[in-house]
């Protein structure tokens, strides 16, 4: 059985970043994956699927600017790193990312491709973890597997022709000619919206689009909004009581959740021309302030009623923008009743302390660090790509027992003092 010092579990930006910044020190680490290669959101990949944050928000480049693991590095390895100078991007496209992320992926030695973990559990002060075929064992484990789809209760009992936006890929050829109802007014509605309609000879017959939010709403991505997505504030946040973080997290809600302002642009001038220039106003309507609350197959297609009688929709396909939830993964079972408030665990939201380990109740030398279930403790920027660099920065710390990264952060506003701080790593023998 070979041992590590941490073992993490899922190979997506979260614990791809920690492997990265783990590699240049002398720590055995190993991370599994079930997929039998690397892939980001390779299922949503459209034409206007940008990123939402700056390309200097990299897995590195925040926690180690000098590091060989950065965009701008990935940028000069490739030879266009004058060219995207020059073409002075905006946003960064989504799939050049995911390029960036498999470069990164494929650099590594310590992770292990097409290895699902079945079982974790605890023996003799070594977690324990086996997959299909092998056996390990670590001082630390870190859970990094993501979220899964957010399938609304209406829609959980399955049809052929209701799929989520992670598969809009494969099913993009199937709304051509077709009434498609896309339900789900942030971000990936906008872009599943706007991709429908830009090809003439493979648009849909109709586009309804439903949203419970009252309009199509923009991203707050203002300077000061901006300086949710920090560290210092993530620290901030973790020292309230969780009233006042709820009452923040609804507050800030359009600052992760709003649609990005010239994919908005593009989108109402894409509609202007269908409507007024190319004569067709009934290519799409968009339908805001409506809730879902059923979905029925019927012989003439399937049926969406929301609560208001007049906007129900009969399509053909109907495509869920609806978001992603955390969870943790099954092979975690073994330890649940040892984590504390186990019982939220559907939710994500295990009590996390300041260096994002889960309270539990097994020796102090040995912890379980989570990767993108925090927004409950650390913030509305926790599963965002804004901080995955100083979380795995913060983690390395406290893995190698030892200051490996600078995880300060000076802040331009002064936030509530924090009733808690992250612990200073003590110097130990790396095992």
């Amino acid at each position: 059985m070979s041992d590590y010092s941490v073992l993490g579990v899922g190979v997506g930006p979260a614990n791809l970043s920690l492997a990265a910044l783990l590699e240049p020190h002398a720590i055995r680490s190993l991370f599994l994956s079930e997929q039998k290669k690397f892939s980001w959101h390779a299922g949503f990949q459209t034409s206007n699927s940008n990123l939402q944050v700056s390309f200097l928000k990299d897995l590195v480049t925040p926690a180690d600017p000098s590091s060989k693991h950065t965009f701008l590095s990935y940028l000069k390895s490739c030879g266009r790193l004058y060219s995207f100078i020059h073409a002075e991007f905006a946003r960064v496209q989504r799939a050049e990312f995911a390029d960036y992320l498999d470069w990164v992926a494929q650099q590594l030695t310590c992770l292990q491709f097409g290895s699902r973990v079945r079982e974790i559990d605890f023996f003799d002060g070594r977690f324990a973890v086996r997959t299909d075929c092998e056996s390990f064992s670590a001082r630390d484990i870190v859970v990094g597997t993501g979220g899964r789809p957010n399938i609304p209760s209406w829609a959980t009992a399955g049809h052929e022709r209701v799929v989520h936006s992670a598969r809009y890929s494969e099913i993009r050829d199937l709304a051509v000619g077709r009434r498609v109802c896309v339900i789900g007014g942030g971000q990936s509605g906008a872009e599943v919206a706007l991709d429908l309609l830009e090809s003439e000879e493979r648009r849909p017959l109709s586009i309804r689009w439903i949203s419970r939010r009252p309009n199509l709403l923009p991203l707050d991505e203002s300077a000061f909004s901006n300086e949710w997505f920090r560290p210092s504030y993530a620290m901030a946040f973790h020292g309230l009581s969780s009233g006042d973080r709820e009452s923040a997290l609804r507050d800030q809600y359009l600052a992760s959740n709003g649609i990005s302002p010239d994919l908005l642009l593009k989108l109402y001038q894409r509609i202007y021309s269908l409507r007024y220039i190319e004569k067709q106003p009934a290519a799409i309507c968009i339908c805001p302030g409506r809730t879902v609350q059923s979905l029925r197959a019927r012989a003439d297609g399937l049926h969406v009623g929301t609560d208001d009688l007049e906007a129900n929709t009969v399509a053909d396909l109907v495509i869920l923008c609806t978001g992603w939830v955390s969870e943790l993964p099954s092979c975690m079972t073994p330890l649940l009743d040892r984590i504390d408030g186990h019982k939220l665990g559907v939710d994500g939201n295990f009590p996390v302390k300041a260096d994002f380990s889960v309270c539990w109740d097994g020796p102090a030398a040995n912890r379980i660090f989570a990767q993108n279930a925090a927004m409950h403790s650390h913030g509305v920027a926790d599963p965002n790509l804004s901080i995955v660099a100083w979380r795995s920065a913060v983690i390395a710390n406290a893995i190698a027992r030892r200051r490996l990264y600078d995880v300060r952060d000076d802040a331009l506003l002064e936030w509530r003092r924090s009733a808690q701080k992250i612990p200073e790593p003590r110097e130990a023998a790396i095992l």
